[in-house]
């Protein structure tokens, strides 16, 4: 982080005339979790546990972009998305010889995530539409989580239950990740505005999330979104 900071405050010394601000919105292409859904039954049939994975709608945040030379500039972005996943435990428990009772929770989690990509943008030409290249890293935060469980318990009362900040799935709250995308810079003309439509792959080099049991549910290292740009 102190290193993205550093770059940013050289880049706005010397290049201050030459800053660009607007507005980013996406659709991931891709689903948070990897897989989105899994089950493990327990030994000799006496409970289950499963997860599954909601894939974020959108992803909204802001760009501000520094230009070098006509064509490279320094573009840094602040991204927010809510994941949310699923997760049901139960087990079961002999109440008399031929009749079983259930016990368990069931849980459900939302996390916001902010990723903050830096990159370095090479456009192509020099007309009003003006294909570009861009590669960089990415930091990825966890900054809250929400996760409510509900318990049943056909046997006695249950223990526990209510809403919580904190989840027992959250494995690390800050990663970090390479990035590689495509896009298109269209001038309005007339305007200052300008539209870039935008595909871009991120690949992280590890797992925010992980469930319980490994492999029912993980947070994906590759992302791929669509995002569209609305700079001035």
């Amino acid at each position: 982080m102190k290193i993205f900071a550093a770059l940013l405050l050289a880049c706005q010394c010397a290049y201050a005339q030459h800053i660009s601000f607007g507005a980013l919105v996406g659709v991931p292409l891709t689903n948070k979790f990897d897989p989105s859904n899994g089950t493990e039954v327990f030994p000799n049939s006496v409970g289950f546990r499963t997860y599954s994975g909601h894939r974020s709608v959108y992803t909204a945040g802001l760009t501000v972009e520094f230009r070098l030379r006509s064509r490279l500039s320094i573009e840094l972005d602040a991204l927010y998305q809510r994941p949310k996943f699923d997760g049901y435990d139960a087990s079961y428990t002999a109440i008399t010889p031929t009749q079983r009772g259930a016990r368990g929770f069931a849980s459900s989690t939302s996390a916001g995530i902010w990723d903050f990509p830096l990159q370095i943008k090479y456009r192509i030409g020099d007309r009003a539409l003006r294909p570009y290249l861009s590669t960089g890293g990415a930091v990825s935060r966890v900054t809250s989580v929400r996760q409510s469980i509900d318990c049943f318990d056909f046997i006695s009362p249950c223990r526990f239950g209510g809403t919580f900040e904190e989840s027992i799935d959250l494995r690390r709250r800050t990663v970090f990740g390479a990035i590689a995308a495509a896009g298109v810079q269209i001038a309005i003309p007339g305007m200052r505005m300008r539209v870039s439509p935008e595909f871009r792959y991120v690949h992280y080099g590890a797992r925010q999330i992980i469930g319980r049991s490994v492999g029912l549910i993980r947070s994906s290292k590759d992302r791929a979104l669509f995002l569209l740009a609305i700079t001035f």
